[in-house]
C-alpha cells in the first residue's frame, strides 16, 4: 500500500466578491498548487455549524493562512487577528501597502498591486519557505512583546537618557508571550546596541524571572 504525506492546507481569508475571483483562482490557488499545497476559501466548503464556528475551526486547522488585506475588509482583519492570536503562520497580501495596518507591516507580506503574474512567484517563495522550515516559521519579534520601563516598545526600541562619565542608567525590560506558544531558549535572544560615544559599559542584573515559555512547565 502506498503511503502519501498529506498536502499542506492553506486557508484563504479574503473578501468574497467577484473582483477577487481572479486573484484567488488564477493567482493564489496556482501558487499553492505549484508548491504542493492546496488552498480553500470558506465559501467553497459545505458545513453544518455556524459560520463563525467554521471560521474558528478552519483557522485552527490550517497549516498556513493567506490573508488579502486589500480594501481593509473588517471580517478579514478580524479573522487575521484571530489567526495571529493562535500563533498561526500568516502571509499577508495586498494590492496597496496602506491597507496593511502599521502594527502588522513587519509580518511577512506581499504587495502585488493587482498583478497576478507578480503575486504567484512571490507567494511561491513565501509558501515554500514556510513548508520547508516548519521549526522556524514564527517571527519572534512579533510573537514576543517587549516593554521598557513598563511601556511597549517598537521593533527597535531606543532607551533614551543623558550619558555622562561613569553615570548609572537604570531601565527595566519585560518580555511577554501573549500567544502562550512554547519557546526554546536557543530561539530567543535579545541584544543592546550601544552608541559609539560610549566607551565602556557594565551591566548588573537585579532581578530575573522566566515567564516566556507558556508551556505549563
Amino acid at each position: 500500500m502506498d503511503h502519501t504525506v498529506p498536502k499542506t492546507f492553506v486557508l484563504i481569508i479574503m473578501p468574497f466578491s467577484k473582483e477577487f475571483d481572479d486573484v484567488y483562482q488564477l493567482g493564489i490557488k496556482t501558487a499553492c498548487a505549484n508548491v504542493g499545497a492546496y488552498a480553500e476559501r470558506l465559501d467553497e466548503q459545505i458545513y453544518q455549524e455556524s459560520i463563525i464556528q467554521r471560521i474558528y475551526n478552519q483557522i485552527a486547522k490550517a497549516d498556513i493562512i493567506i490573508a488579502d488585506m486589500t480594501g481593509r475588509n473588517p471580517n478579514v482583519y478580524y479573522e487575521t487577528g484571530y489567526a495571529h492570536a493562535l500563533g498561526k503562520k500568516v502571509i499577508l497580501i495586498t494590492q496597496e501597502k496602506e491597507d496593511i495596518p502599521f502594527d502588522l507591516q513587519d509580518y511577512p507580506h506581499i504587495i502585488y498591486g493587482g498583478r497576478i503574474t507578480s503575486l504567484i512567484p512571490d507567494l511561491e517563495r513565501r509558501l515554500g519557505w514556510f513548508i520547508n522550515n516548519p521549526e522556524n516559521n514564527v517571527t519572534l519579534q512579533r510573537l514576543i512583546e517587549v516593554y521598557i520601563n513598563g511601556k511597549p516598545s517598537k521593533e527597535k526600541p531606543v532607551i533614551e537618557g543623558i550619558y555622562k562619565h561613569e553615570t548609572r542608567f537604570d531601565f527595566k525590560l519585560d518580555f511577554h508571550n501573549p500567544a502562550g506558544i512554547c519557546l526554546k531558549s536557543k530561539r530567543f535572544q535579545f541584544g543592546i546596541e550601544i552608541s559609539k560615544v560610549v566607551k565602556k559599559i557594565f551591566f548588573s542584573q537585579n532581578k530575573y524571572s522566566e515567564s516566556l515559555r507558556g508551556c505549563g512547565s
